[in-house]
């Protein structure tokens, strides 16, 4: 389905249209309720390095615990976010 997971999240796409690898995996994760691909950047090491496989499962604000790695959209683009906390989770509106 993705032919290049590496580069799904190095799309950084301000305007209002989706960028369509980004709009794939969006319809993969709703479709699904899973959705795998490929870490790129550095900014979670050493707990998620660049090239690390990641799968992220659809489920509710209420069945996330501590220290969780959510996936999050984020100027037109898809960031994991790991929660220190339980209290003020991120939930799709």
């Amino acid at each position: 389905m993705l032919t290049k997971p590496k580069e799904l999240l190095s799309a950084h796409v301000r305007s209002e249209v989706p960028c369509p690898r980004i709009a794939l995996a969006v319809d993969v994760l709703r479709r699904f309720g899973r959705l795998r691909f490929r870490a790129t950047g550095g900014s979670m090491l050493p707990a998620i390095a660049p090239g690390d496989l990641l799968e992220f499962h659809r489920c509710s604000a209420e069945a996330l615990r501590r220290n969780d790695v959510v996936l999050l959209r984020r100027n037109g683009g898809l960031v994991a976010y790991c929660g220190r906390r339980r209290s003020g989770v991120a939930t799709r509106r």
